[in-house]
């Protein structure tokens, strides 16, 4: 299967942090377009990133043999370095406005579930233009500690990228402030930039 047959949706700005130096300054519809004209994942990304970067490695996976298998259980980027970050055993997505297993809330968006041993955490994460824009996080079990763990781990992923965080239509303001980090900049919305 040529890589033209792969989903491109998940192309997004954060892939462009560590293309090779003449690629740099190129825009995202360059780039799905040299995607659609490689024969393969490794020529993919063997021209356009630096190995050894995030980048690198994120193109590999998410289009190699296998990944047009796995895609209706891709996660955006920021999702699997979180899931690096965090052990955790799986990782996939949900239909938007589903509800996640262990409870009955609404969760609209376009939301991915990581899991660990003992663990579960529904996110609605992306990085856009070097921002990361968070609008939902559910654990399973609270109490446990892996909100907080993912919401530091998500810091950490900022600080190493110097990405922005904005976390949206928050409603537990509680959760929220517990982290000197964020910014509450009014409303349903608090911040933080590294």
């Amino acid at each position: 299967m040529r890589i033209a047959d792969f989903d491109t949706n998940y192309l997004n700005e954060s892939i462009l942090d560590h293309l090779k130096p003449r690629y740099q300054g190129f825009e995202m519809a360059d780039i799905a377009d040299m995607m659609k004209r490689s024969s393969s994942a490794q020529e993919f990304a063997d021209k356009l990133a630096v190995p050894g970067t995030d980048t690198y490695s994120f193109l590999l996976a998410r289009w190699s043999p296998g990944a047009n298998e796995r895609k209706k259980n891709s996660i955006p980027y920021v999702g699997h370095l979180l899931a690096d970050k965090l052990n955790a055993t799986s990782y996939y997505s949900i239909k938007p406005g589903s509800s996640v297993p262990w409870g009955n809330d609404y969760m609209g968006g376009t939301g991915y579930i990581l899991e660990g041993d003992d663990w579960k955490v529904f996110l609605d994460a992306d990085v856009i233009k070097g921002t990361i824009y968070l609008s939902q996080i559910s654990v399973e079990g609270r109490n446990q500690g892996i909100g907080s763990r993912v919401m530091n781990d998500l810091k950490e992923i900022a600080d190493n990228k110097h990405w922005k965080v904005i976390v949206m239509k928050v409603t537990n303001h509680g959760f929220f402030s517990k982290f000197p980090w964020l910014t509450h900049t009014g409303g349903y919305t608090y911040s933080y930039n590294p």
